[in-house]
């Protein structure tokens, strides 16, 4: 996994981890390539935004074709959806938070 520069990964869950290392696998299973975060809990996002909380990730995705897109798109929504995580398609990154909802959850007890 690589980090463009300036990426901050002070104060990210734990969950992000799991997640972030899951998608960098994916990408070198589906693309050939290492997964490149772009955003963590720096740059600029909306008030609300969940990368404020560390709960929420911006992986590159514009070095790739559609089709790669909408494979990586759908796989990571299909593993990690049911564990609580949102996933996005944007047009040249793929957003992830942890937002659990009720019945959801990653870590089990």
């Amino acid at each position: 996994m690589q980090f463009k520069e300036g990426v901050n990964s002070e104060g990210v869950a734990r969950e992000m981890w799991y997640a972030l290392g899951f998608l960098d696998a994916l990408y070198k299973l589906l693309a050939h390539n290492e997964a490149t975060v772009t955003s963590l809990t720096d740059g600029s996002h909306h008030v609300g935004s969940l990368h404020l909380l560390g709960r929420a990730a911006d992986i590159r995705t514009r070095d790739f074709g559609e089709r790669v897109k909408q494979l990586i798109y759908i796989e990571a929504k299909w593993e990690l959806g049911p564990m609580g995580f949102d996933v996005l398609l944007e047009d040249d990154h793929l957003h992830v938070e942890w937002h659990p909802k009720e019945g959801k959850t990653l870590w089990r007890a």
